[in-house]
């Protein structure tokens, strides 16, 4: 009976995938807008793309395991799994690639004046 209750259909979880270019790109534009001068550390980006391999990895593993399964229904925890790897992925592209790569764009549209 408790696996019945704790199901959830998992066209959820592939469906999830479709809004997260859209969060990818908010991030990335409110980054643009609230720009500083790089306030992470070289260990905290190493870091940072670490766990955003490790975290995009699973939720890689995750999708394609459903995926190619074929599952109609997943556990709760099987979506909550990938819900949080996706979005903390995210986060540290944000802190670690998207940081420069939001560098990289303030240097082309807004060049700096000498």
């Amino acid at each position: 009976m408790f696996n019945d209750v704790m199901q959830i259909d998992a066209v959820y979880l592939l469906g999830f995938i479709k809004p997260m270019g859209l969060i990818l790109m908010i991030g990335i534009l409110f980054k643009f807008i609230n720009y500083k001068v790089f306030d992470l550390e070289a260990g905290d980006i190493v870091v940072n793309f670490i766990k955003m391999t490790a975290y995009g990895s699973l939720g890689v593993y995750i999708y394609y395991n459903v995926k190619i399964s074929g599952a109609t229904e997943i556990d709760v925890l099987t979506f909550f799994t990938f819900l949080l790897a996706c979005l903390e992925s995210m986060h540290c592209f944000l802190n670690s690639i998207g940081a420069y790569f939001v560098a990289f764009l303030r240097v082309f549209i807004f060049p700096p004046k000498y």
